[in-house]
């Protein structure tokens, strides 16, 4: 039932404005009609209904109380106008002024023809109300720990903790270059390709490694969107990242055969402990990968009685397991370790060879062993397919980036390195 006062004519007031309704009767039919002044002139306004008429008279009243004579003084069209959008904003408690400022710079900053409204549909996709609030930082901790649960490598949980995680706030003085984690100190969905690019460029890093922190950026954000911190069915901030292109120009690092002899036999001052020599030996005359000689097995892998080391589906790289025969020098550095078991090598034995090469002043250059070991073999045997076959890469790969580095008499001397005593060679089965 519609609202009825006991009194006629009702009055409406608010902070000294009065609208007045009264009812009618026009033919027969009872109307209401709504009545106030707007400066010396009297305004009447009609309605059949009386929860019309209320409400004509609560908005008239609000507009008088405030003062808002121009408001009340429009045309009735643009008075409705106003008085409809002025209803349209109150259930979101914004004034009408920050709202139209608000549209003209949303326009503005959207493309020529673009929807406002869908593009306040993409934004709800991509942050949606009822998503997980997470920091970076908290994600890049989720992230490592599930790194570390599925057993990946100890090298690559490093570089992706030093190059990811925030720096302990220790107080110290010492300026560390700053991780993604340092960066972006605010939640993972705030984060905008622009800003990954310009902490990527910031890094003053070589386009490959650029091409690497971007592929590992998306690892991160496609970890989070899984987890539901970003919008699922879409392509994250990092997914947009450019990625710089494959250079065929790169240097490939290498070792000198005087380099090399220099590491093996080392220096009365710094010298050469086995694990030193079976890293360098293994590395440099089989050109195994480091993390092929981190899971390296007496035995299984390493077979110096039958000549040959076999790099199976455990060790290997994806489409890397193949047969690498034993060099006639690596028989003879492999000689004094006859009859071992177990593993070759500890954790990080890598980085204490680099060490080691780094206090007898030779630079250590990034998978020079491996590189040396294809440069210089490539120049010996001019047989690419078979260098192919043992180092575990294509034809292609070789012919690109390891043809005419060295000369063939560089390679003579590279796998005529020996140990001080060759009278220690390992015989091998069926050899004359």
């Amino acid at each position: 039932m519609q609202e009825k006062p006991e009194t006629w004519p009702r009055k409406i007031t608010r902070a000294g404005a009065t609208v007045k309704i009264y009812r009618i009767t026009n033919r027969g039919r009872t109307g209401y009609q709504c009545a106030y002044y707007i400066g010396n002139r009297r305004c009447l306004k009609n309605f059949t209904q009386y929860t019309e008429a209320r409400a004509h008279a609560d908005e008239q009243v609000s507009l008088l109380s405030a003062g808002h004579l121009s408001v009340a003084q429009m045309r009735s069209h643009d008075r409705e106008a106003f008085t409809a959008a002025m209803r349209i904003l109150k259930p979101l408690d914004v004034p009408l002024l920050d709202a139209v400022r608000e549209y003209a710079a949303a326009a503005k900053a959207l493309p020529a023809g673009a929807s406002m409204l869908a593009a306040a549909k993409d934004y709800a996709r991509r942050h949606p109300d009822n998503a997980p609030k997470k920091t970076v930082a908290e994600v890049i901790a989720e992230f490592l720990a599930t790194k570390a649960q599925d057993k990946a490598s100890y090298r690559y949980l490093k570089t992706l903790t030093s190059t990811l995680a925030p720096n302990a706030d220790n107080g110290s003085a010492q300026k560390k270059r700053k991780s993604f984690g340092d960066a972006f100190r605010r939640n993972v969905d705030s984060v905008t390709t622009a800003e990954m690019d310009a902490w990527l460029r910031g890094r003053g890093v070589a386009p490959r490694t650029r091409r690497n922190l971007v592929l590992m950026l998306r690892t991160l954000f496609n970890f989070a969107k899984g987890q539901g911190y970003l919008a699922k069915g879409m392509p994250t901030e990092a997914d947009t990242l450019t990625l710089p292109k494959k250079t065929d120009g790169e240097s490939i690092g290498i070792f000198t055969p005087q380099e090399m002899a220099t590491l093996l036999t080392g220096t009365k001052r710094h010298p050469v402990a086995d694990e030193y020599r079976l890293w360098l030996a293994l590395g440099g005359f089989a050109g195994l990968r480091t993390a092929e000689l981190l899971r390296l097995e007496w035995g299984k892998h390493v077979q110096p009685d039958r000549g040959l080391i076999q790099v199976s589906a455990d060790i290997a790289k994806a489409n890397g397991r193949r047969i690498i025969n034993l060099q006639p020098n690596l028989c003879a550095w492999l000689a004094p370790y006859a009859g071992r078991t177990g593993k070759v090598f500890e954790p990080r034995a890598d980085e204490r060879a680099h060490e080691y090469a780094k206090r007898l002043g030779i630079e250590w250059k990034p998978n020079a062993l491996r590189h040396s070991f294809i440069s210089y073999l490539v120049a010996l045997s001019k047989n690419l397919p078979a260098v192919a076959l043992e180092a575990g890469n294509s034809v292609a790969i070789i012919n690109r980036h390891y043809r005419e580095l060295v000369t063939e008499a560089d390679g003579k001397k590279w796998f005529a390195i020996m140990p001080d005593r060759p009278a220690n060679v390992l015989q091998i089965k069926g050899a004359a």
